[in-house]
């Protein structure tokens, strides 16, 4: 976190690099399923509210942004997130900016919040939801420095839309948050996660298949025909020549 010297006592909102993958559900599994059991953690489940943009400047002052961020003009869209993880539960509100030009990049912040607070928040201002499970993967990334442990988050997509509803196709997508000289060697495929050498890195897809399938969308609109036309292309685009 970096200090902001034009506004005394205030910081610049955190900010993270990430990669995005789409995931083959046949590829998914696979991986899943060559796990060893010391390699094999609990998964986590996540329940991620899109709440409304309309809202986003009450719901920073609401919150205090304002008056611990000095850039909180940067953030964009708002979520409210429940995460199970080993029987212990998280509440919180999340604040997100847009990608940068590098599309790996964006700035982000995030409150815990009470149950009740998570309650009102979904019924006065969610427009969204999704519901998924993630599972955590480790391997090793090759950098200037040597070999350097990564995590993949894993996730399957169970439910979206407003209302939620289950997904009849099985989606999964990963990612990678780490610092970019990290992003950059799993670009390369300069890793031990072979399963994940074939997939397409979503953070650089067409705008329009990106936007198909981000959790925002699918949140708001649901898995239907824009999401079933994205990962048909994908598929295509994957096939040998």
């Amino acid at each position: 976190m970096r200090e902001n010297t034009a506004h005394a006592g205030l910081q610049v909102a955190p900010s993270e690099t990430e990669l995005k993958f789409y995931i083959p559900a046949a590829t998914a599994l696979k991986a899943l399923s060559a796990q060893t059991r010391d390699e094999r953690k609990a998964p986590i489940y996540i329940e991620q509210h899109v709440l409304n943009p309309d809202r986003l400047k009450s719901l920073v002052k609401q919150f205090g942004i304002d008056e611990s961020v000095s850039n909180s003009g940067v953030f964009t869209s708002v979520r409210a997130r429940r995460i199970v993880e080993s029987g212990s539960e998280r509440l919180l509100i999340e604040f997100k900016s847009r990608r940068m030009g590098d599309r790996v990049s964006r700035f982000e912040l995030g409150k815990l919040i009470s149950e009740e607070q998570f309650t009102n928040l979904n019924r006065e201002h969610g427009v969204g939801c999704i519901r998924k499970i993630r599972h955590i993967m480790s391997g090793t990334v090759q950098v200037a420095s040597g070999s350097q442990k990564v995590l993949v988050e894993l996730d399957q997509v169970l439910y979206a839309g407003s209302p939620a509803k289950s997904l009849d196709t099985p989606f999964f997508t990963a990612d990678i948050e780490a610092p970019g000289a990290i992003l950059d060697a799993v670009r390369r495929g300069d890793h031990s996660l072979d399963w994940l050498k074939g997939c397409t890195i979503l953070s650089f897809a067409k705008e329009e298949i990106r936007r198909a399938l981000s959790n925002k969308r699918l949140a708001c609109e649901g898995f239907g025909a824009p999401q079933m036309a994205a990962i048909a292309f994908l598929t295509e685009e994957s096939l040998p020549r």
